[in-house]
C-alpha cells in the first residue's frame, strides 16, 4: 500500500512536472515569436526611413540590418504598390523605389531626366556581382553605360555592387580594377575600351545576376537579356516570365535587373519592379507635364503681351522663345494626358530653348 502510494506521488510529480515544462516552453516561444515581430517591425521602419531619406538627400548609405532575422518580403502591385512582409502586413511605399532584401546592403538615388523633368528614383539592393555578357554587339558598351548609371555607384562603401563578363564558362573582373564598380567600368568604357565575352555558360553563384547584351533576346535566355535601343526604344527580357518589356530609359532594366528572377506569391519580383517604376513614373511624371504646361503658357502670354504693347521690336529673338514656350506647352498638355508616351519631342524642344536662350529655368 505504501509502495503504491509512493509510486502514485512520483507519477503525479512528473506530469506536473511535464505539464509546467510545456508551459513554460510554449510561453517563451511565443514570447520569442512575439519579441521578433517587434524587431522586425523596428528593422521595416528603419528601412522606409532609410528609402525616404535617401530620396530627398540624394545620399547613399549602407544598410545591414536585415541580416538581425530571416525576412520575407515582396512587392504588391495592384491598386496600390505595397511592400509586403510575412507576419507583418503590408506597407505602402512612399517613394519609388527598386528593391531586393538581403543581409549587406547599399541605397541609392539614381535619375532619369527627360530634358525637362527627371525621375528620381532609390535603389536598395544586396551585394551582387552583375555578370555581363555582351557578346558582339556594337552598341554593348554605350548600353552597359546606360544601364551601370542607373544603379548604385558603391565606389567607397564596404557593402558592394560590382561588375564582371562572361565569356562561356569563364567568369572574371570587368575592368582592370579589383573589386569592378561602377566609377571604374565607366572610366574605362568612356577611355574606349571594349568589353569582350560571349555567350556565357558558366554555373552563376547566389549574389551574381545574369545580364546579356543581344541583338535579339529569346524567351530561354537566363536572367535579364537586353537588346539596344532601336529607332523607339529598346527590349528586354527576363528569364521565367516570357514577356518582352520595352524600355525607354535604363531605369526599366535597372528594374528587371534588382528584381531579377526571383519568383513569390505576385509573380516574379523583376516584372513588379517594372511595373511598380512605370506606375510611379506616370504618375509623377503627368502632375509635372500638367504644372509644367501651365508655366509656359504664361511665359508666352507674358512675352506676347509686352510685343503687342510695343514694348520690344516685333522681329526680337523673344519672339522665338513665345513659339517655342506654345510648342513645349502643347507637348506636355499631351503628355500629361498620356504620360507613358514619349517625352522625346518635348526634349527637344527644352535643347532648342537652350540654345537660344529661352530656357529662363
Amino acid at each position: 500500500m505504501i509502495i503504491s502510494f509512493q509510486m502514485w506521488k512520483i507519477v503525479l510529480g512528473l506530469a506536473i512536472s511535464g505539464f509546467l515544462l510545456m508551459f513554460s516552453v510554449n510561453y517563451i516561444g511565443g514570447y520569442t515569436a512575439q519579441q521578433n515581430d517587434v524587431l522586425r517591425t523596428k528593422i521595416m521602419n528603419t528601412f522606409e526611413l532609410a528609402c525616404y531619406n535617401v530620396y530627398n538627400t540624394g545620399n547613399s548609405m549602407v544598410f545591414d540590418d536585415f541580416s538581425k532575422l530571416p525576412f520575407d518580403v515582396s512587392l504588391s502591385v495592384g491598386a496600390e504598390h505595397a511592400i509586403k512582409v510575412a507576419g507583418l502586413g503590408q506597407r505602402v511605399l512612399k517613394v519609388p523605389v527598386l528593391f531586393s532584401i538581403g543581409d549587406k546592403m547599399v541605397f541609392s538615388r539614381a535619375e532619369y531626366d527627360t530634358g525637362w523633368w527627371k525621375f528620381r528614383y532609390v535603389v536598395a539592393m544586396p551585394e551582387t556581382e552583375i555578370v555581363l555578357a555582351p557578346g558582339n554587339s556594337p552598341y554593348a558598351s554605350e548600353t552597359v553605360k546606360g544601364i551601370v548609371k542607373a544603379l548604385p555607384d558603391t565606389t567607397n562603401f564596404k557593402n558592394k555592387v560590382t561588375y564582371a563578363v562572361c565569356n562561356g564558362n569563364d567568369i572574371e573582373s570587368a575592368c582592370g580594377k579589383k573589386p569592378c564598380e561602377a566609377q571604374a567600368l565607366l572610366e574605362e568604357l568612356e577611355s574606349g575600351k571594349a568589353l569582350r565575352g560571349g555567350k556565357c555558360t558558366a554555373d552563376l553563384k547566389k549574389n551574381q545576376r545574369l545580364v546579356t547584351i543581344s541583338m535579339s533576346c529569346t524567351e530561354g535566355t537566363r536572367g535579364v537579356c537586353v537588346e539596344p535601343y532601336g529607332p523607339a526604344s529598346g527590349k528586354a527580357r527576363l528569364y521565367g516570365t516570357g514577356t518582352v518589356f520595352s524600355y525607354d530609359d535604363y531605369a526599366d532594366v535597372a528594374a528587371l535587373i534588382v528584381g531579377y528572377e526571383k519568383k513569390d506569391a505576385y509573380g516574379v519580383a523583376g516584372e513588379s519592379m517594372y511595373i511598380h517604376k512605370n506606375s510611379e513614373m506616370a504618375k509623377e511624371l503627368s502632375l509635372a507635364a500638367k504644372i509644367m504646361a501651365r508655366r509656359y503658357e504664361l511665359l508666352a502670354g507674358g512675352l506676347s503681351g509686352i510685343a503687342q504693347r510695343g514694348q520690344m521690336d516685333s522681329d526680337a529673338e523673344e519672339l522665338g522663345c513665345v513659339k517655342l514656350f506654345q510648342e513645349m506647352a502643347a507637348s506636355l498638355d499631351g503628355l500629361a494626358s498620356e504620360p507613358l508616351g514619349s517625352s522625346e519631342k518635348a526634349g527637344e524642344t527644352k535643347k532648342r530653348m537652350k540654345e537660344m536662350g529661352c530656357d529662363y529655368d
